[in-house]
């Protein structure tokens, strides 16, 4: 509905603007009624059902919404393909991980995509507590959760970095919310020393902060309007790692008002640091966006909502590693075709022992198990390096899990 309103603002300005909405094939139980619901309030001119073998408990519903609304129902025959290169869980996958390897290296405006594995990309360090914290909360879309699983559920998620303008953005807020402190009191200070990031220098230690690059090249943070009032009355803080849950809704979670927030992107949580009541991100969000946020005084909240598990980037890493070895077998083998004219075998040998060794790291990670088939394991080469994934939940020395499935 924020959407169209825009929609609808736009039409002040160019008056024959069309519009098409790319329902997603979700049309069963809710997601029917949703649609149907759409389908009585937009005031639509057509309706497109892209199928004419649908099933009754789905064309039923839409035909009866689009009577109601006097709208045209028009059905389309599906469009078959010849075959599916990819299912849906992998496409989604292949753009999410597209997303994640942009890169905006020296400032450019427009992104470059990146073809390092995220485990050697350099993360942004965001304060969650103390007197530097970078953010106002963390928000699970969905039931209420039990505070004490929040780090579960942040832990290798991807989550969206929304930006908070005012007071409305945050549902139902009590009548007399302070509005003189607009954030927590955790949150006082620069913004240059809420959020750390290493990334924009290639040597840059990682311990390092935007403090000192902001110092010589920023005036002093521009203080926060009294828009946002203090969200502590609404926040959990967890028993162990001190981090901020923030639920707002009465049994399931009310996401921020478009109309008084806006997405920065997405981030993966790599890692919590509890010690240092710190976490982790990888983003694609640059530096100069945060701080732009920050400098007009609006508060970030992370949100987790119900998109799929990052499974991809554990094993990436290990991709990059097989694919490196294969370019340097091929590279041996010609060696050894001339002879070794023009080729330093020695170098090579080095080379390969290295690459072996960068194989054998990437597959020893938590939560992957790489087995090789070992019905063909004398099959060859090409055999041989055929693997099959299993991504499992491990417990390792340092970890809270319990459990090895």
């Amino acid at each position: 509905m924020d959407l169209m309103d825009h929609y609808r603002r736009l039409l002040e300005s160019y008056p024959q603007c069309p519009l098409i909405i790319n329902y997603p094939g979700w049309i069963f139980g809710l997601g029917l009624e949703v649609a149907t619901w759409l389908i009585k309030s937009l005031g639509l001119s057509d309706v497109v059902y892209m199928s004419e073998k649908g099933p009754p408990e789905v064309v039923e519903p839409l035909g009866q919404a689009a009577g109601q609304a006097m709208v045209l129902l028009t059905t389309l025959p599906s469009q078959p393909t010849d075959y599916a290169t990819r299912s849906s869980a992998q496409l989604r996958s292949m753009q999410m991980q597209s997303y994640f390897h942009l890169s905006h290296p020296n400032g450019l405006s427009n992104p470059i995509w990146s073809e390092m594995p995220l485990i050697r990309t350099k993360p942004v360090f965001v304060n969650y507590a103390g007197p530097r914290q970078g953010i106002l909360g963390v928000m699970v879309l969905g039931s209420y959760h039990n505070p004490d699983l929040l780090r579960d559920l942040l832990d290798g998620a991807i989550v969206a970095v929304v930006a908070v303008e005012n007071e409305s953005a945050i549902a139902k807020l009590p009548n007399n919310a302070e509005t003189a402190g607009d954030l927590p009191a955790e949150a006082d200070g620069a913004e240059d020393e809420m959020i750390e990031d290493d990334r924009d220098e290639p040597n840059a230690d990682p311990d390092s902060n935007m403090d000192d690059a902001a110092s010589t090249t920023e005036s002093q943070p521009a203080s926060r309007p009294p828009s946002i009032p203090s969200l502590e009355s609404r926040i959990i803080r967890t028993a162990k790692e001190d981090l901020p849950y923030l639920f707002v809704g009465a049994g399931s979670c009310t996401p921020p008002d478009p109309k008084a927030s806006y997405s920065l992107g997405l981030a993966i949580v790599r890692a919590i640091h509890v010690s240092a009541r710190k976490l982790e991100l990888i983003t694609p969000i640059p530096t100069s966006k945060i701080r732009e946020t920050l400098e007009r005084g609006h508060g970030i909240v992370l949100v987790r909502g119900q998109l799929d598990n990052p499974n991809w980037a554990i094993s990436e890493e290990y991709h990059a590693a097989r694919a490196a070895e294969r370019r340097h077998h091929k590279l041996v083998a010609k060696a050894k075709k001339s002879k070794g004219a023009g080729y330093d075998l020695e170098k090579l040998e080095e080379m390969s022992q290295t690459l072996r060794e960068r194989v054998r790291r990437a597959g020893n990670v938590p939560w992957m198990t790489v087995v090789e088939d070992s019905g063909r394991r004398h099959g060859g080469t090409a055999h041989r390096e055929k693997t099959m994934w299993k991504l499992r939940k491990k417990a390792y020395p340092g970890s809270e899990s319990e459990t090895d499935w």
